[in-house]
């Protein structure tokens, strides 16, 4: 937060891809444990576009996660702005299945102070929600430690051991052993919390 001089995010940031525990039915609905949990950007990352100016500055660049998947990853900070935008396309080859387990492209952001509750916006308003191992319903975004996260289309948010994520992808098995696959886009933000 460069108008309050404080930093606000107290570790790496961004898209992480998790498989999760497949035990349970109805996977499209309950979202399992994390048997194993990487960082996207571990891979090879190709740069595509750099962008350097007075009113913006942004990165472009691509990078394949999971087993088949790849996103091309717009990333941006616009003159003013106390929110920094990524806009992605995803090409999500990657389903479940009872072996392996359900595969989930996540964002995670974990706050330099890690206190309170999470604040979700729902209906009329928000709600405060205690720090849980399981996703959570917001409307747009979830706020927590001073920082907000706001996936629009997105509903699975996550505040638990000091990090707050939002589920962008999951392949779930059942009901239908396919839900998600193919080409998907999203825009999600990150930015300080008043």
């Amino acid at each position: 937060d460069k108008e309050a001089g404080r930093e606000t995010l107290g570790a790496p940031t961004g898209f992480r891809f998790a498989l999760e525990d497949p035990g349970r039915v109805m996977t499209a609905w309950v979202t399992g444990r994390f048997m194993e949990e990487r960082d996207v950007h571990a891979g090879p990352v190709k740069l595509i576009a750099r962008v350097k100016g007075p009113l913006r500055q942004a990165v472009t660049y691509e990078v394949p996660f999971g087993c088949h998947s790849k996103m091309t990853v717009t990333a941006r900070l616009d003159a003013g702005s106390r929110m920094v935008r990524w806009d992605a396309d995803v090409h999500f080859l990657d389903w479940g299945d009872r072996a392996r387990g359900v595969p989930q492209l996540f964002f995670a952001a974990r706050p330099a102070k890690d206190s309170g509750p999470c604040r979700c916006d729902v209906p009329l308003g928000w709600v405060e929600r205690p720090a849980v191992s399981h996703d959570v319903p917001a409307l747009s975004h979830a706020a927590a430690g001073g920082l907000t996260l706001s996936a629009p289309g997105r509903y699975g948010y996550r505040w638990q051991d000091g990090r707050l994520t939002v589920a962008l992808l999951r392949g779930a098995l059942d009901p239908d052993p396919y839900p998600e696959l193919g080409q998907r886009a999203f825009t999600l933000g990150l930015g300080v919390d008043n």
